[in-house]
């Protein structure tokens, strides 16, 4: 998948999700589903140092099953201290409150 394909997956799983949660705006989840999708792809930057580099080296540790859950935790709380540290999120995006619990568990 490249890059595109990963953000739309995730943000169409994040707003299917939301129809669950009636605390959570359906924003607050495509853009969790978005990131979350987006994450593993962030090696594209390798791509500054060679190309060569990065073909050899993309779908390394960053698309292993052994760092998903490390990626989930590192996410949820970056979400967490983005939801309720951040200005822009604060007004209506998340109404029970984005502790690291409830990102992690789905808001």
């Amino acid at each position: 998948m490249d890059t595109l394909t990963h953000v739309l997956s995730g943000a169409l799983s994040g707003r299917c999700l939301s129809s669950r949660v009636k605390k959570t705006s359906t924003k607050a989840f495509i853009l969790v589903g978005a990131g979350a999708a987006l994450f593993p792809d962030l090696d594209i930057v390798m791509k500054f140092v060679s190309d060569e580099f990065y073909l050899l080296n993309h779908r390394g540790f960053s698309h292993s099953f052994f760092f998903i859950p490390i990626f989930a935790i590192l996410l949820s709380a970056f979400f967490a201290f983005l939801f309720t540290k951040s200005k822009w999120f604060k007004n209506g995006w998340v109404e029970a409150g984005a502790s690291f619990k409830n990102v992690f568990n789905g808001i």
